[in-house]
């Protein structure tokens, strides 16, 4: 009676039978068999009941040994609950006795470490699958390759990533991307654009959006802005959009470096920007002290329908502070009044700055009696 049902069970993976037939078996003279238990831990699995796959392995009774695909089978368990340390074990478990090793294992194992992003371990059992000369699955890198992106191991990315390339695999467009954020992500612009470079140079890997915007990410937050706009160009050529990130970033970094104009230029070149991209060149045209220009974004903004914020009003008072502007700067100020905005999104410190410098003493007091003010009636709140 007892193998017809084990059978008709793994037929149907139906877990909760497997399991109470494995309750039985135990409770009678029989005892289950090695295939019951396999049956009982594949059947938990198939159904993604990890919990339940892992209990029946570690509860196993004394004498039941597991194949290799009964191990396999709770150490995807193990992947699909992030329990990385039993997956580990399990592994070293199959070593000790004498348990065929597979690379569906490894694979498991290592995706299980990875989406619990300890890459260190994910790194030795990558090594240690070579060294055994199984090959890791795209699956099982993708992991690595984001676990390791995530913890700013950019060199370890490029390791994996040449180690696929070795291989009979070839990176997908996820691979290559996820590498390419790792680098920009640490910093890394050298390795971003090499990278990137080597997308080009290639007959077999292509280039998406995602890996032209970390190189122009990367070379931006460096300052490398020239070499940032030579990307950007190549980008576009592929009708490749770096995405808001990579554009906001490099109208930062031109405004930095003085180029305003070019500033200017890449926003009128986006397509939707939004209230980051017009703060990145309203700053820059603060720092040229270009406040025709700046009162032109605002104006642009409101055209859009683009809702402004605090960063958005200091640049603007910061813009006709430093071109002596006052009498515009307290316009902009009453507009803002005006609009019912809290005082701490306010910037009042660049209007006072804008009094002080141009010695508009009367406009300094009232502001301050204005602050003083907004003072005394929260702390009045606060204690109503």
């Amino acid at each position: 009676m007892c193998p017809p049902t084990e059978s008709r069970s793994m037929m149907y993976g139906q877990w909760a039978w497997c399991l109470q037939i494995l309750a039985e078996l135990r409770a009678s003279r029989v005892g289950p068999s090695d295939i019951a238990h396999g049956v009982a831990v594949g059947a938990c699995a198939a159904q993604r009941k990890w919990q339940e796959a892992l209990w029946v392995m570690v509860n196993a009774d004394e004498g039941i040994a597991a194949d290799t695909i009964t191990f396999g089978t709770a150490i995807n368990a193990c992947q699909l609950g992030s329990l990385w340390a039993t997956a580990i074990s399990l592994l070293q478990q199959m070593a000790q006795q004498g348990v065929q090793q597979s690379s569906a294992c490894f694979n498991s194992a290592v995706s299980a470490c990875a989406r619990a992003d300890k890459w260190r371990e994910t790194l030795e059992l990558l090594q240690e699958s070579r060294r055994l000369r199984f090959e890791p699955s795209a699956a099982s890198s993708g992991t690595a390759l984001s676990a390791c992106g995530k913890a700013l191991q950019w060199e370890q990315t490029l390791v994996i990533l040449g180690d696929i390339r070795q291989s009979s695999l070839q990176p997908d467009a996820i691979a290559l991307r996820t590498a390419s954020a790792a680098c920009s992500r640490a910093g890394s612009w050298e390795a971003a654009v090499w990278l990137l470079l080597e997308m080009l140079g290639s007959k077999t890997e292509r280039p998406d959006a995602g890996c032209v915007g970390a190189a122009v990410l990367a070379c931006s937050r460096a300052d490398k802005w020239e070499l940032a706009l030579s990307l950007l160009t190549v980008g576009q050529r592929l009708n490749f959009d770096p995405g808001p990130v990579a554009n906001n970033a490099l109208i930062s970094a031109c405004g930095w470096a003085g180029c305003w104009q070019a500033s200017l230029a890449l926003l009128a070149g986006l397509r939707s920007p939004d209230v980051v991209a017009f703060n990145a060149a309203m700053g820059s045209c603060c720092r040229a002290e270009q406040w025709e220009w700046a009162l032109e974004l605002q104006k642009d903004m409101r055209v859009r329908l683009i809702e402004p914020n605090a960063r958005t009003w200091g640049a603007l008072l910061a813009a006709l502070g430093l071109g002596g502007q006052w009498q515009a700067a307290f316009t902009v100020l009453r507009a803002m009044q005006g609009l019912g905005l809290p005082p701490e999104e306010i910037p009042y410190s660049a209007m006072l700055s804008i009094c002080r410098q141009t010695s508009q003493w009367v406009e300094l007091a009232e502001l301050l009696w204005f602050l003083v003010c907004c003072v005394c009636h929260r702390e009045l709140d606060g204690t109503s």
